[in-house]
């Protein structure tokens, strides 16, 4: 977004940390022990050294962002006696406590105007997910929470149903939007396709790949997939439970499916971006994993990136939830029941085994996983391609870069 205002024409300057994620390590070439800045692509960066525990827990990530939250506030402080004037102040949570520290700078330049981006919520996520156990604390942080949306010029977060929980909030927001996340548009024909990869990574080419790729962590609940792995290993012997992660679950995940003995599970680095599409059109399946206490809490953006490639995405979400919705709406991928292992593998089992078509399936997966008692609901009567044309189609028209920062841009001049 930052490179995309500066080739715009505007002056963009950023206060980060150093680079860790998704390994929980400060990326090679960087050292976290020290303020620097530096230019990428016309920005200007100021990194500050924070805190990276190893094996984050709740507590050691709330440890985290207060010491992103003490040593960005040093670096804005700086600024203020520099006189260093910004129209706008693009403040993201999380952490949360960004917006403490846009409401600082914002105390000395009054003419600035504070847009606090939710990605996620992450007060909700801790409670719900509970990471966050100690209710005196909580509710501490929610009175800041509070603070800080009912302070600042616009609050915009990446879907409807998280801009409904801010405003059901005690917060009084002067004026929300959605801006949502967009994705690259990769399409690789068929033919364009290079499976070098899959030799590369030691996979037989008739293998058909189930595929989850992202960091592994409280949000996703991933030993769902080895109790589907587990099924599949006799009636599903030709396919390949592919996991390109990082994060504190993996070594977990990693160590348990080898007690498991599941030979038809396959661990893998986080690839680089090119090798990285390749393999998500050679995918057969693509896997969107949440729990349910976070399916309205968070938009995964992974099923963005799946979409722009033309991909199949299976997706946990409940009946009723904004992310369920749109699947419904626009016939971009496959919905399935959170937390629900026999539900995932019976889908999984019915695409495999038709894999150009989902007629068979037609209305059966949805009366058997939500209890619809809908007979007229016709999306499984659309095949495979159609599905995956959809969701390529609904990439273009909604969440292409250029266009959803511009729509975002005018939404911030009305402020």
């Amino acid at each position: 977004m930052a490179s995309y205002l500066v080739a715009q024409g505007h002056q963009v300057n950023v206060i980060t940390g150093y680079p860790y994620y998704p390994q929980w390590k400060v990326h090679y070439g960087y050292k976290n022990n020290r303020f620097s800045s530096e230019s990428i692509d016309g920005v200007s960066v100021t990194r500050c050294p924070l805190y990276v525990p190893k094996n984050p827990s709740g507590f050691k990530r709330i440890l985290q962002d207060f010491s992103f939250f003490i040593s960005s506030f040093i670096i804005t402080t700086s600024q203020i006696f520099q006189r260093k004037k910004y129209d706008l102040v693009f403040a993201v949570s999380p952490s949360f406590m960004n917006g403490l520290t846009a409401l600082w700078y914002r105390l000395f330049f009054p003419q600035s105007k504070i847009i606090y981006h939710l990605q996620d919520l992450q007060i909700d996520a801790a409670q719900n997910l509970d990471i966050i156990k100690n209710k005196y604390f909580l509710s501490i942080l929610s009175s800041l929470e509070t603070f800080i949306l009912n302070r600042v010029d616009l609050v915009s977060t990446i879907t409807e149903s998280m801009r409904q929980k801010i405003l059901s909030k005690k917060a009084i927001p002067k004026s929300t939007i959605v801006f949502p996340n967009w994705t690259d548009i990769h399409e690789l024909s068929d033919e364009l396709l290079d499976n070098t990869i899959l030799q590369r990574l030691n996979i037989p080419k008739d293998k058909k790949i189930v595929f989850y790729s992202g960091a592994l962590g409280e949000k996703q609940g991933l030993e769902i997939l080895l109790d589907v792995a587990q099924m599949s290993i006799y009636e599903l012997s030709d396919v390949l439970f592919l996991i390109a992660a990082a994060g504190p679950y993996t070594e977990k995940l990693h160590k348990r499916a080898l007690e498991l003995s599941l030979k038809n599970i396959q661990f893998i680095n986080l690839l680089p971006k090119e090798e990285f599409y390749l393999l998500l059109k050679v995918a057969t399946i693509h896997l969107v994993i949440q729990k349910r206490s976070a399916s309205d809490l968070v938009m995964p953006s992974k099923l963005a990136t799946i979409l722009g490639v033309g991909g199949l995405a299976l997706v946990s979400t409940d009946q009723g939830s904004d992310l369920h919705r749109l699947i419904l709406k626009h016939n971009i991928a496959i919905p399935f029941e959170p937390e629900n292992s026999i539900s995932l593998f019976e889908l999984i089992k019915k695409i495999i085994n038709k894999s150009e078509d989902l007629k068979s399936i037609k209305h059966t997966i949805y009366h058997e996983m939500y209890n619809f008692q809908n007979p007229n609901l016709n999306i499984f009567y659309l095949d495979i391609n159609f599905i995956k044309n959809n969701g390529l189609n609904y990439t273009k028209r909604y969440l292409e870069r250029k266009q959803l920062i511009n729509n975002f841009i005018l939404e911030v001049k009305k402020i």
